[in-house]
């Protein structure tokens, strides 16, 4: 499978939680006792992913406006509107090739030479491929998303006090699923308990990421 750098809902700046977290898609599926500590593992790892983003994401987004995937190539997944993407005509599934010459290896260095283009303001001479025609534009990066700190602090309080709780409630219920003599068969209503408590985690994991995404997000 590819590594997926999904740059989400801003521009250029956050790397969204590509870290192979368990997906709303499967909330309905029951875990198997012997993987109750890998899926926990998993949990808190999501939980961390929820307070670093936004942590290290609230601040105000310099860019051109645009989401992309990294992989060997920096393809373009979304443009949004009212942007220096948009308004030279850059569109998604666009391959970019360059920008003032320089060649990419990793998402952070494309980061990098964009936003460092703002101070000083500089020309962004910008090469891709759509389909087999090499296409130019020349644009400036610039603040595309106002400072949201603030807003972040509050809802960081807010997703750690629920988090930690949900995830404590996660633990006991796998331990006490656990919690039987070696060679014992577990008990029905612990792995029941165990696998709610996995379920509403990942409700709840699933309604805070949203919350985040809106709140992160180029109006």
């Amino acid at each position: 499978m590819r590594k997926l750098f999904l740059v989400s809902v801003l521009s250029l700046v956050m790397i969204f939680l590509g870290v192979g977290f368990i997906g709303a898609a499967e909330m309905d599926k029951e875990v198997a006792p012997g993987d109750f500590e890998t899926v926990f593992d998993e949990l808190d790892m999501g939980f961390e992913n929820l307070i670093s983003v936004l942590e290290n994401d609230a601040g105000p987004v310099i860019g051109i406006g645009i989401s992309v995937q990294f992989d060997e190539q920096i393809e373009i997944v979304k443009v949004y509107k009212n942007t220096p993407a948009e308004i030279v005509g850059m569109q998604e599934g666009d391959k970019i090739i360059s920008v003032n010459g320089k060649t990419f290896y990793s998402y952070l260095e494309f980061k990098k030479e964009v936003v460092a283009s703002a101070v000083p303001v500089r020309i962004l001479k910008i090469e891709f491929m759509r389909g087999n025609e090499k296409m130019t534009v020349r644009t400036k990066a610039r603040i595309i998303r106002e400072d949201k700190t603030n807003e972040a602090n509050l809802l960081i309080e807010k997703v750690k006090k629920e988090g930690n709780a949900l995830l404590l409630h996660t633990r006991l219920a796998i331990d006490a699923a656990n919690s039987g003599l070696p060679g014992q068969k577990m008990n029905e209503q612990t792995v029941k308990d165990a696998n709610n408590t996995i379920s509403n985690f990942l409700s709840w994991y699933s309604e805070s990421h949203e919350s985040i995404k809106n709140l992160l997000s180029i109006k």
